[in-house]
């Protein structure tokens, strides 16, 4: 899987968990998804890391403690935001403007089945794993 893709997939399913956790859920259940959440941040933050130093990603600004960064994937270039005080000499980067961005796009409209998802964990555990892509 694409590096990029299997970052997204990730991605987008913890927003899906961040969904279900402000619906109502039994206490067990939105245990259960809380750990799960932080595991794939945590995974997503140190894959980014990696990503960002291969440069696979690279930071195009910095606001209110979030570094946003993007990449360049199959179908479009797409965009995340990652928490600033893990990655401050990306946010100087950022701000300093040395990196252009990438052409703007607005595809990343992707939905996430389980599947993809977890073939995106094992994607970026293999990257965080190695220290490379490939």
């Amino acid at each position: 899987m694409h590096p990029i893709l299997a970052l997204q997939m990730v991605n987008r399913h913890t927003k899906t968990i961040d969904a279900r956790l402000q619906n109502a859920c039994p206490a067990h259940e939105a245990r259960a998804l809380r750990q799960e959440r932080t595991y794939l941040y945590e995974l997503k933050h140190r894959a980014s890391s990696v990503l960002l130093t291969l440069g696979w990603l690279r930071p195009f600004g910095a606001n209110g403690g979030l570094l946003y960064v993007e990449g360049a994937a199959p179908y479009g270039t797409q965009q995340f935001h990652l928490p600033a005080q893990r990655f401050p000499a990306h946010v100087d980067r950022a701000a300093t403007g040395r990196d252009a961005p990438f052409p703007a796009d607005a595809t990343s409209g992707r939905w996430a089945s389980p599947r993809t998802v977890d073939q995106g964990v094992a994607a970026l555990t293999r990257i965080i794993a190695r220290g490379n892509v490939g």
